[in-house]
């Protein structure tokens, strides 16, 4: 295969997008830089919603959860008929061992079931169904950190070769340019030029040269193809 700098500009316009990724290839295989595919995404376990309703509430400074409502009531039911409940505060301007005292029976207490502030219903995976989901949770963890260590890998390849990419774009850039702004000279010779000298090619390239400052090889390149355009 030839080197980039070995073709014509010619043969440089020519090339198509396929024998420029070869040769960029061939470059790379040149420095030893590897060929690296992006890797395919990996395929994760569907993770199932939470079916198991429940009633989290505070009940004596206790967070606590039910999955049965009416056992929840119950529990409530009792204590709202405890005769004997009640808070007990402290006094510390009395003696030590006599500071404590019985303040007053808890009445209408916020545990009430009327009050929705204080139970709050919440969607949750029971015990069991957690435990799948955690080995399932693992390996969509495992095969996240596995992916993410190829997608790693490649970037480092592509940051490797990425001045090889220069290198050759740059060229076939500079090419590319170069001929549109000629073919650009070629259409204002032609069409705008040419007319206004009556045909009179001297005349054309004259008035050319005097607005785009041509040099040598631009002058004889569009008079060698401006009939072909």
């Amino acid at each position: 295969m030839k080197n980039l700098k070995d073709l014509t500009e010619q043969e440089i316009l020519n090339l198509s997008k396929e024998e420029i990724d070869k040769m960029i290839k061939f470059r790379m295989a040149e420095e030893g830089i590897k060929f690296i595919d992006y890797p395919e995404n990996p395929e994760y376990h569907e993770v199932q919603k939470p079916t198991t309703k429940a009633y989290f509430c505070h009940l004596l400074g206790q967070k606590l959860s039910f999955t049965d409502m009416e056992e929840l009531n119950n529990v409530i039911d009792v204590l709202n008929n405890c005769k004997s409940l009640c808070t007990i505060d402290s006094n510390y301007d009395l003696p030590e061992g006599h500071k404590n005292f019985i303040k007053a029976r808890v009445e209408n207490a916020n545990w009430s079931s009327d009050a929705p502030d204080t139970i709050t219903p919440i969607i949750a995976y029971a015990h069991n169904e957690f435990l799948q989901i955690k080995e399932l949770l693992k390996e969509n963890a495992k095969n996240k950190t596995e992916f993410n260590a190829k997608v790693k890998e490649y970037d480092a390849a592509i940051n490797d070769a990425q001045w090889i990419k220069d290198e050759v774009m740059e060229r076939i850039n500079e090419v590319v340019s170069k001929y549109d702004k000629l073919n650009t000279y070629i259409y204002r010779f032609n069409n705008e030029y040419l007319p206004l000298a009556d045909n009179n090619e001297d005349i054309a390239m004259n008035f050319l040269d005097k607005a785009y400052s041509l040099n040598k090889e631009q002058k004889e390149y569009v008079l060698a193809n401006y009939k072909n355009s």
